[in-house]
């Protein structure tokens, strides 16, 4: 039996405060994996969103790379938040909670293919 963790942090709270969530014609409700901030670039979103950078500091080509650390400061943030690359579970878990007074910071867990989420 397969189990997912996300932690919440203050940084993560941040990011999930700026998700683009959307809503299908049939009312589905998702995040897009590709765009999950509505910017153009995951990247530059979270570097924004978290501070790292500030909007005149943004790169002028969205080819050239940051500089290691900050890479690495940003992709560890989207995957302490997104652990599997699909935003489901963590739509899951946002829905879950807000009828709980919403997320608080620690690890939340469920057991994959049922969703249901508590907090550890």
């Amino acid at each position: 039996m397969s189990k997912t963790r996300i932690e919440i942090t203050s940084e993560n709270k941040k990011l999930i405060n700026s998700l683009f969530i959307q809503t299908n014609l049939d009312n589905t409700t998702y995040i897009d994996n590709n765009n999950p901030y509505g910017g153009g670039n995951i990247q530059e979103d979270i570097a924004l969103i978290l501070g790292y950078l500030k909007p005149n500091e943004l790169k002028d080509c969205v080819d050239e790379s940051y500089e290691y650390e900050l890479e690495e400061k940003i992709v560890k943030a989207h995957n302490s938040l997104v652990p599997n690359e699909t935003y489901e579970d963590l739509l899951s878990l946002i829905i879950q909670f807000s009828t709980k007074g919403g997320l608080e910071e620690g690890v939340y867990e469920c057991i994959s293919h049922k969703r249901i989420w508590n907090k550890l």
